[in-house]
């Protein structure tokens, strides 16, 4: 009887070590995937060091820290940003739209994926659309801050987007911002915005 108590106590003590253990997993777990995904973009460029006697009438420090920037992933094609909000991510660009969906710009799995151009986005051949991907997430993060233009006071306080690039720094002037779903492909007489390069 007194080993059959003992038994029980032992066992109460080795599954409460265990819970604690399985508890402290967990929030180091949920630490690292927050830290993971919650890093400054901005600090990104500003940890780049540049030499200042580059900067020219055509070239700004921003297009000689993308051109830094670059070194490390070729498929990073410029840096977006809105004054004032979180959107502030280097852009990439990949052979499809699939890898920067849950990938950083350093090729790092992340859910919260990139801000990436469309990969039939021809630079060769420059358009006036520059069809540009991001989740919409909860948490903050990547382009949840467009769906704050739906207020008009919020557009009139942001109401340009810079776009800088090895080549050219430029800020875009917001004329309209609409929500769409996407449609199915065998959807027909709808204007597919997101397939117009």
């Amino acid at each position: 009887m007194k080993d059959n108590k003992q038994t029980k106590k032992a066992r109460k003590k080795v599954l409460k070590y265990i819970l604690i253990l399985i508890i402290i997993i967990g929030l180091f777990t949920l630490a690292y995937y927050i830290y993971k995904n919650t890093y400054n973009k901005d600090d990104i460029l500003n940890d780049i060091e540049i030499d200042s006697s580059n900067v020219t009438n055509n070239t700004t420090e921003r297009m000689l820290q993308v051109q830094e920037l670059k070194k490390t992933n070729n498929d990073i094609v410029g840096w977006l940003e809105i004054d004032n909000t979180k959107i502030n991510f280097p852009v990439l660009q990949g052979s499809d739209n699939e890898y920067y969906m849950t990938h950083t710009y350093s090729k790092e799995y992340s859910s919260d994926g990139s801000i990436f151009l469309d990969k039939d986005y021809d630079w060769n051949i420059p358009s006036s659309n520059l069809l540009i991907y991001g989740h919409n997430n909860k948490n903050g993060n990547m382009f949840q801050d467009l769906l704050k233009y739906e207020d008009e006071n919020y557009y009139k306080e942001h109401p340009n987007i810079r776009f800088t690039t090895v080549e050219d720094d430029s800020l875009y002037h917001i004329i309209s911002v609409f929500k769409s779903r996407v449609y199915y492909k065998n959807e027909q007489n709808v204007f597919s915005y997101y397939f117009f390069i």
